[in-house]
């Protein structure tokens, strides 16, 4: 029986503003992953405050524009907007070509149970994970 346990490494992109995407090297990637922010001032403070993580298959610029056609719920937060891309450095050889798309949603649902009880967690897509 083959170890189902996997170790995945990605590496993430520093936060840019949502609307400069365009000018992030990882912008044009055909898979991977991506969380949202928030930042906002409140009492003088800035807060920061993660309230989507997803992923793709196609690019994330193909993404990004589905959610802002589609006014995505995270789309309606106040508050500037950053992202982050997430790349995987190794795809484990367990996982075949035919089945990538239930291993970028596997591991989607984990970053997302990994931070969704944190301090400064608000994301609009915890139910898949509930």
């Amino acid at each position: 029986m083959k170890n189902r346990l996997q170790k995945v490494t990605i590496h993430w992109s520093k936060p840019i503003l949502f609307e400069n995407r365009h000018n992030s090297m990882n912008y044009s990637e055909d898979m991977g992953f991506y969380l949202i922010s928030r930042k906002y001032i409140r009492h003088g403070q800035v807060f920061e405050k993660y309230i989507y993580i997803g992923e793709t298959g196609s690019s994330f610029e193909n993404r990004c524009n589905q959610h802002i056609t589609n006014s995505s719920r995270w789309t309606e937060q106040s508050g500037n907007k950053y992202i982050r891309f997430g790349k995987i450095v190794r795809i484990p050889p367990i996982v075949d070509a035919g089945h990538l798309k239930e291993f970028r949603l596997t591991v989607e649902s984990a970053l997302i149970q990994s931070i969704k009880e944190e301090l400064g967690v608000e994301l609009v897509n915890i139910r898949q994970v509930n």
